[in-house]
């Protein structure tokens, strides 16, 4: 059962959150307004729309920071009026001060995850939608031009340079067909491949048939053609996953896609990465309270609110770079892509864990 202390612990720190959070925000969005006010080609109705759906976005990513702050401020506030104190006096010690930030965290992590997982990525979507000039209720058209990129399905090899949504049609394309032994039996090359709603038709290209074997010749024979059709079995709205679109996905669809590219032969290095990057950020509020609570919670000193702020802007900053750190080494293959994005909140977390078990 929830008692007096903390249902009183839990309404301050929810105060105290929610200023921080919202506080954090506004100061972004205002900081990124002054930045692309002047760079966006927007009416007013678009431009409007753009800041607002930055709303989401700031909110997400200040959650670890305002939990905190958030911390730091009620207990150097509890501290500074004795009420830490009393509160030693009564028997209650740091771990059950915890157990009750501890589980308020956990709720708002949680709760945050599952509304912010789908609201941030539809945000990014029609910012992104509304920067092309597209009206922000518009699926169709939605397209991404990464640069060269390839893929393998079954006995063939792909290289292409982009994928037109708006068009339906692929650019710069290069099959190799494979034999058994991994051989190249044929290159296919083609300026574009357009669909006509049933099959991918390759244009104004070139085949190069290679010699298998004693009895397959003995040189390369190439030949022209206008249109060839037979090669490309995927269908349109796969190509999109082949694109980065990351930070457009949901989490759920995000590991579905690093599974999906697996089977086609793909790099998932970096997907996978930003998976484990997104899913180690949904934890890092709990790390943060553990680590804020050790910092703050002595009745014995008297800390100012402008300290508290400097502690908590100090452990996210060395958080932020060790994780950047992590994340460059996974990407240089020196780690692999779980430990790259977990490694930071394993060593913060054995940390807060050291430092509450010696206040015990």
């Amino acid at each position: 059962m929830m008692d007096t202390l903390d249902r009183y612990l839990i309404r301050e720190f929810l105060l105290y959150f929610i200023l921080v959070l919202f506080g954090l925000a506004a100061v972004y969005i205002a900081i990124i307004f002054f930045e692309e006010f002047w760079r966006l080609e927007l009416s007013g109705r678009a431009l409007f729309l753009y800041y607002l759906y930055q709303i989401p976005i700031a909110l997400n990513q200040f959650v670890p920071v305002a939990v905190l702050m958030a911390t730091l401020l009620i207990l150097t506030t509890l501290s500074r009026q004795n009420e830490l104190l009393a509160i030693y006096s009564g028997g209650m010690g740091i771990v059950r001060i915890s157990s009750t930030f501890i589980g308020t965290v956990a709720i708002i992590s949680t709760v945050s995850f599952l509304v912010f997982d789908s609201v941030v990525p539809a945000a990014q979507k029609r910012m992104y939608l509304l920067k092309r000039g597209v009206d922000d209720t518009a699926e169709k058209g939605f397209t991404f031009y990464p640069s060269r990129y390839w893929y393998r399905a079954g006995d063939k090899i792909y290289n292409i340079d982009r994928y037109i949504s708006d068009s339906t049609q692929l650019e710069g394309i290069t099959i190799y067909t494979l034999d058994d032994a991994m051989r190249i039996k044929e290159r296919v090359s083609a300026k574009r491949a357009t669909f006509d709603g049933q099959k991918w038709i390759l244009e104004d290209g070139f085949a190069i048939t290679y010699p298998l074997g004693e009895m397959g010749g003995n040189y390369p024979v190439p030949q022209k053609f206008e249109a060839r059709s037979g090669l490309i079995t995927q269908k349109p709205k796969q190509f999109l996953e082949f694109t980065d679109e990351r930070k457009y996905l949901r989490l759920r669809d995000l590991r579905l896609r690093i599974e999906r590219h697996e089977l086609y032969g793909l790099d998932t290095t970096t997907p996978a990465i930003n998976y484990h990057e997104r899913l180690a950020l949904v934890f890092s509020p709990l790390i943060f309270v553990m680590i804020g609570i050790p910092l703050a919670a002595n009745p014995m000193r008297q800390r100012t609110v402008t300290r508290g702020a400097s502690y908590a802007f100090a452990v996210i900053l060395l958080y932020l770079l060790l994780f950047r750190v992590c994340l460059a080494a996974g990407q240089a293959n020196l780690l692999p892509p779980a430990v790259a994005g977990w490694l930071t909140n394993g060593v913060f977390l054995t940390y807060a864990l050291i430092v509450i078990i010696k206040r015990k």
